[in-house]
C-alpha cells in the first residue's frame, strides 16, 4: 500500500524482511516494483539478498526495469546485484527494460556491462575517513580599505613578499592626503549621520565579488570572496553571505579614517551582515567575525618586538562597536592592525593563526563526507569549465545528467544533491533554485561586476528598464535569455 514510512519504522525495529506475502514475494520485490527508493535502501543497507527471484522468476531487478524505476535501478547495481542475471524466460533486466519502452534504463545497464567499472562506480559513492573541508575568507569593508591588497599579500610566497613590501613602500608615497577621497565616503553631518556612498571616478576599485580558491601558506585551500564596496552591488550579496561555522568573515576599516567613521563603517557592515542571517540560527552555526584595522603604518602605533602593531585606535573601535552590538555572535573583540602589503607581518601570522583553528575545529564535522565522487568531480570541472566557457550555466538536471555521463553512472539524485551542497560550500559552483553555476568567478567578476557596475548603468535607458536586446549587447558571446534567467 506504499506505506513506507510503516515500513521503515518496522525495519528499524528488526522486522524480518526474508517473510514472503501472500503472493510468495519479499519485501525487496514489492519495494522494487512499486519504487519505494528509500525502502529498498534500507534493504540494501541492512543486507538484504538482491538476487532472490518471485515465485514467477522475476529478480528484483527485473521487477524495477518493467516498471521504469532508474533510481531503483541505480541502487540494486550500487548493492552488487547481478547485471546479467536472467529470468525464468532467460531474458535480462535490460531487455525487459526495452520491452516495456524504458530505454534510458536498458542503456544504464548496457554502459555498465560494457565499460565493466561498475564496482569502481560503487566505491566511488563510499564515504572514506578524509574530511571534505575547505574554510571561506569573507572581506567586507568601503572602497579603499585595502581588501584587495590583502588578497594579494595572503597569495604571495616568501620569495615575494619583499617585493610586496617594495610596493607598499611606494604606495605610501603617493597616497593622497584625503582617503575620504578615495573611498565610499561617510555624511556624519546630516540625515542623522545616515552613511551616504559616493565613488569617484579616479579610484580603481573591485567590480561585484571576486571570489578564488587559494593555497594559503601554513593553512591550506582556503577559498577567498572579496565583496566590493560599491552600493551599487549590494542588493546581490544575501546571495553569498550565508551563515557557516567554516568561514571567517573579516570587516575591514582604515585606520586613518576619524574615530566616528571607523565606528560607522564597522557598525554598517555588522548589521549588513547580520541582517541576512536568520534570526533562530544557533550561534555554533555562525562563522567567526574580526575587525582588520588597515593602513596602520601610516598612524603612530608602535610596534612590539614580535613585529605587532599596537593600535589603541583599532582597539577603541572595536570596543566600541562591541557596545554598541553587543549580540553580535562569535564576535573576536581583539581587532588585528596591519599594513596589508606586508605578507610576511605578524598581523598576518595572527589571521592566518586565526583560520587554522577554524579549520581544525571543523575537521571533525566533516570526517566521513569525502568520496570518490567528490574528488573525481574536482578534476572535472576544469574541464566542464572549458566547455561551458561563454556560459557556464547549467539547470540541476543537466548537470545530473552530464555527471553521471562522465563520472559515475549509479550517481543517485541523493548523491548529486549531496556532491553540489559540497561543491557551493566549497567554492567550486554556486548553486541558486534550479541553477548550477559552475564558474563562481564568471559570476561575481564577469556577470554580477558587470551588470550592475557604473559604466553599465551609464548606458542605461532613460527608463531604467532594460530590453533583452540591451542584454544581448553586452553579453554577445551567448545567449541574453539564458542570462536573464540566472
Amino acid at each position: 500500500n506504499k506505506h513506507s514510512d510503516i515500513a521503515l519504522l518496522l525495519l528499524q525495529c528488526g522486522a524480518d524482511f526474508d517473510t514472503r506475502d501472500s503472493h510468495g514475494d519479499y519485501p525487496i520485490h514489492i519495494a522494487c516494483a512499486l519504487g519505494l527508493l528509500d525502502v529498498v535502501q534500507t534493504l540494501c543497507a541492512l543486507g538484504c539478498s538482491v538476487e532472490v527471484p518471485t515465485r514467477k522468476g522475476l529478480y528484483p531487478l527485473h521487477l524495477a526495469a518493467k516498471k521504469g524505476h532508474i533510481h531503483i535501478v541505480r541502487c540494486l547495481c550500487t548493492a552488487g546485484c547481478n547485471i546479467d542475471v536472467k529470468n525464468t524466460d532467460n531474458i535480462r533486466a535490460d531487455i525487459t527494460a526495452l520491452k516495456y519502452g524504458h530505454n534510458d534504463i536498458a542503456e544504464l545497464l548496457d554502459r555498465l556491462r560494457v565499460t565493466g567499472q561498475r564496482d569502481l562506480y560503487a566505491r566511488q559513492l563510499v564515504p572514506t575517513s578524509k574530511p571534505a573541508l575547505r574554510i571561506s575568507l569573507r572581506l567586507l569593508g568601503h572602497c579603499g580599505v585595502g581588501k584587495t591588497a590583502l588578497v594579494k599579500s595572503l597569495n604571495a610566497g616568501l620569495f615575494s613578499s619583499f617585493f610586496r613590501r617594495s610596493s607598499s613602500i611606494q604606495s605610501n608615497k603617493s597616497r593622497p592626503s584625503s582617503p575620504n577621497n578615495t573611498q565610499i565616503e561617510m555624511d556624519v553631518t546630516s540625515r542623522q549621520n545616515s552613511l551616504t556612498f559616493e565613488s569617484t571616478g579616479n579610484y580603481q576599485s573591485t567590480n561585484g565579488i571576486h571570489m578564488q580558491n587559494m593555497d594559503v601558506s601554513n593553512v591550506g585551500e582556503v577559498s577567498i570572496w572579496e565583496f566590493s564596496g560599491q552600493e551599487n552591488y549590494f542588493p546581490t550579496y544575501h546571495h553569498f553571505l550565508w551563515p557557516s561555522p567554516y568561514t571567517l568573515t573579516a570587516i575591514l576599516f582604515n585606520l586613518e579614517d576619524s574615530p566616528a567613521v571607523q565606528v560607522q563603517q564597522v557598525c554598517f557592515w555588522l548589521n549588513f551582515l547580520m541582517a541576512r542571517q536568520p534570526a533562530d540560527l544557533p550561534t555554533s552555526e555562525y562563522g567567526r567575525i574580526i575587525l582588520v584595522a588597515t593602513h596602520v603604518d601610516s598612524t603612530r602605533a608602535a610596534k612590539t618586538q614580535q613585529g605587532e602593531w599596537l593600535s589603541p585606535d583599532a582597539q577603541k573601535t572595536a570596543e566600541t562597536v562591541k557596545k554598541l552590538l553587543p549580540h553580535t555572535p562569535n564576535f573576536i573583540v581583539n581587532p588585528i592592525a596591519m599594513d596589508c602589503n606586508v605578507p610576511a607581518s605578524f598581523a598576518f601570522k595572527q589571521l592566518k593563526s586565526i583560520l587554522t583553528s577554524i579549520k581544525q575545529d571543523c575537521i571533525q564535522q566533516t570526517i566521513g563526507t569525502w568520496t570518490g565522487l567528490l574528488e573525481s568531480t574536482l578534476t572535472w570541472l576544469t574541464t566542464l569549465q572549458k566547455e561551458y566557457e561563454q556560459l557556464p550555466v547549467l539547470s540541476r538536471q543537466q548537470f545530473a545528467e552530464l555527471l553521471r555521463g562522465n563520472i559515475n553512472l549509479l550517481a543517485s539524485d541523493e548523491h548529486i544533491q549531496e556532491l553540489l551542497q559540497q561543491l557551493h560550500s566549497m567554492g567550486e559552483v554556486f548553486c541558486i533554485q534550479d541553477l548550477v553555476v559552475i564558474s563562481v568567478q564568471w559570476l561575481g567578476s564577469q556577470l554580477i561586476g558587470e551588470l550592475l557596475s557604473n559604466q553599465f548603468i551609464l548606458q542605461a535607458r532613460v527608463t531604467g528598464v532594460y530590453t533583452t536586446e540591451d542584454f544581448q549587447a553586452s553579453y554577445n558571446q551567448c545567449d541574453a535569455v539564458a542570462v536573464l534567467e540566472l
